[in-house]
């Protein structure tokens, strides 16, 4: 992977059920991301809060299911949705 790829890690969450959610981009080549690539986040459930990313990325709107992400800086972010649940 060259300097200025850009690998998202995604976690998958044990709270978050029956939901589902998924990244892509528009790029041909969608293996590789650079840090000029937009990733479209999407989350399908009904218990979403807001994303979770790290300092070097930026999002078009933190608390919609549906947002674009793009990460400044090349190396491993890891990206996860935020979900509220019942209180105990």
């Amino acid at each position: 992977m060259s300097a200025g790829a850009v690998a998202v890690l995604l976690s998958c969450l044990s709270c978050c059920g029956s939901a589902v959610w998924r990244y892509y981009a528009s790029s041909r080549n969608y293996r590789i991301f650079s840090t000029r690539s937009t990733i479209t986040l999407e989350y399908e459930g009904t218990l979403f809060s807001e994303w979770s990313v790290p300092g070097t990325c930026s999002l078009k709107n933190k608390r919609s299911p549906k947002t674009e992400l793009r990460c400044s800086s090349p190396g491993i972010q890891t990206i996860r949705p935020i979900v509220t649940g019942p209180v105990s």
